[in-house]
């Protein structure tokens, strides 16, 4: 399991405002982590043949971001 998380933030300060603007994204490279495994069986060709195997679920792979915050 690995994943590369990024972000950048961005200051604008007027007067008494503060504004902060973030860009970011999680898991950047879009990799499939395993959220768990669970096994799994499979009928092949004529339902006469059994195939289990293992899988592995995952669930978010690339997710990006943008918040905005306002400070005074």
């Amino acid at each position: 399991y690995h994943r590369l998380d990024a972000g950048v933030n961005f200051f604008l300060n007027k007067g008494a405002l503060s504004h902060i603007f973030n860009i970011g994204a999680y898991n950047l490279y879009n990799r499939r982590n395993p959220l768990y495994i669970t096994f799994r069986e499979r009928f092949v060709a004529d339902d006469t043949f059994v195939k289990r195997e293992f899988v592995e679920v995952s669930l978010i792979q690339f997710l990006p971001s943008f918040s905005y915050t306002l400070k005074f």
